[in-house]
């Protein structure tokens, strides 16, 4: 598995970024995870939520707001850790389905967690009354939580023909500190694991600039991001 540099961008660019890992990766047939940050303070938003008073709110504050190019609710990136990984067709992951992807990708997370003493647990059970709006305020099925309940790690997915995009956020905000390179390193190797591999790094790929800057122009305008709704690829 291909472990990307860690980059630090402005939230377009990251989601831009994002959508080339899955749709143009040089070697397709590779799994591939990125960690990056956020040169600002940003929220993101899911692909079919619909813009409402509450993005207006955020739009207020001196922060940047983006629609993601997968699902999900509004996911607050001030202090959280923020992954890509894609999983390429085929792949272990791919074939069962994102709903088996998401558990898997997060007992990593948690097997990372406790090998620094920190205990979570998969939420088991899936929601009945729809998606929530913010993403961390309730746990949907498989997010991993503390064990009194509160949600410390979720992500989004985009299922295409070219492989599965997750995109993942776990707070910073937990009751014990973390060595957050170990702990890199460690949902490293868990993944490679998962696809019968092993971590290797790999520079950051040569996108065809123009299509690059293409993308983040559109994360960036407001046709995109105030759309009332968009499509989601399954």
């Amino acid at each position: 598995m291909h472990i990307l540099p860690t980059r630090t961008a402005r939230s377009a660019a990251n989601m831009a970024t994002d959508l080339m890992l899955l749709e143009s990766y040089p070697k397709p047939d590779t799994p591939r995870l990125r960690h990056y940050g956020w040169s600002g303070p940003a929220w993101s938003f899911g692909l079919s939520q619909t813009f409402n008073e509450t993005h207006e709110r955020i739009l207020a504050l001196p922060c940047e707001l983006v629609r993601r190019p997968t699902g999900g609710g509004l996911v607050d990136h001030l202090d959280d850790w923020t992954y890509a990984l894609v999983v390429p067709p085929g792949a272990r992951g791919y074939r069962d389905g994102p709903a088996a992807l998401y558990r898997l990708v997060h007992e990593q997370i948690a097997a990372a967690f406790a090998a620094q003493g920190l205990a979570s647990v998969l939420h088991a059970v899936k929601s009945t009354d729809g998606l929530h709006a913010v993403c961390f305020e309730q746990p949907e099925q498989y997010d991993l939580t503390l064990p009194g309940g509160a949600k410390i790690a979720g992500a989004a997915q985009k299922r295409t023909r070219d492989g599965l995009l997750v995109q993942g956020s776990i707070t910073r905000r937990l009751p014990v500190s973390i060595n957050w390179i170990q702990f890199a390193d460690d949902f490293a190797v868990g993944l490679s694991q998962l696809f019968g591999t092993s971590p290797a790094p790999a520079p950051g790929p040569a996108w065809d600039e123009q299509r690059l800057a293409r993308e983040t122009a559109r994360f960036a305008s407001e046709a995109w991001n105030k759309k009332r709704r968009h499509v989601l690829d399954v």
